[in-house]
C-alpha cells in the first residue's frame, strides 16, 4: 500500500491545444484531419468534405476566432478581374459569413467564413453550417462567372 504522504497527484496535464481541439472535432464528426503545421501560435487544418478540400485557420493566442475556408485555381484562360470581383463580392453579400479573397496575381480564389465563437468552443453546428455556406457560395460564383465570362470578352 502506497504512502499517502509521499504519493504524488499526478500532475496536471496541459490543456490540448485549440488546434488538437478543432482537429479532433473534425475526427469525431467524421473528416480526415490533417494538421499542416504542428507547431507555433498560427495553425492549419487542412480536410475533406464531399470532394471539397477545406482549411481551418486559427490562432493559438486567439480562441474566440477560428476562419474556416476553400478555395479554388482558376483554369486557365482566367476570367476577367473585374468579373471575377463582380461575381465575388456579390455572393460574399448575398451568403452573409462567406467573404471572398481573391490572390493579387489573379491565379486562385478563397471564401471564408470567419467565426467569431465568443468563448464557446468550435461545435459540430458551427462546422456544418460553414461547410454548407462555403459550398453554396462556391457553387454560386461558379455560376456567375460562366454567365459573365461571355459577356466579359464580347
Amino acid at each position: 500500500m502506497a504512502d499517502l504522504e509521499t504519493t504524488k497527484p499526478d500532475e496536471a496535464k496541459p490543456a490540448p491545444s485549440l488546434a488538437t481541439r478543432v482537429a479532433d472535432l473534425l475526427a469525431e464528426e467524421g473528416y480526415r484531419p490533417h494538421l499542416q503545421e504542428p507547431e507555433g501560435r498560427y495553425r492549419r487544418i487542412f480536410f475533406k468534405a464531399e470532394g471539397a478540400r477545406f482549411a481551418v485557420r486559427l490562432d493559438e493566442q486567439d480562441p474566440d476566432f477560428v476562419t474556416i475556408c476553400l478555395g479554388y485555381l482558376f483554369e486557365e484562360p482566367v476570367p476577367e478581374v473585374q468579373a471575377i470581383l463582380r461575381a465575388g463580392h456579390d455572393v460574399q453579400a448575398e451568403a452573409k459569413v462567406a467573404k471572398f479573397f481573391l490572390d493579387p496575381e489573379g491565379k486562385y480564389y478563397e471564401l471564408q467564413a470567419e467565426l467569431f465563437l465568443g468563448g464557446h468552443p468550435l461545435n459540430p453546428r458551427h462546422l456544418e453550417r460553414s461547410i454548407n455556406v462555403l459550398r453554396r457560395a462556391a457553387a454560386e460564383f461558379h455560376d456567375r462567372i460562366r454567365t459573365a465570362a461571355p459577356r466579359a470578352r464580347a
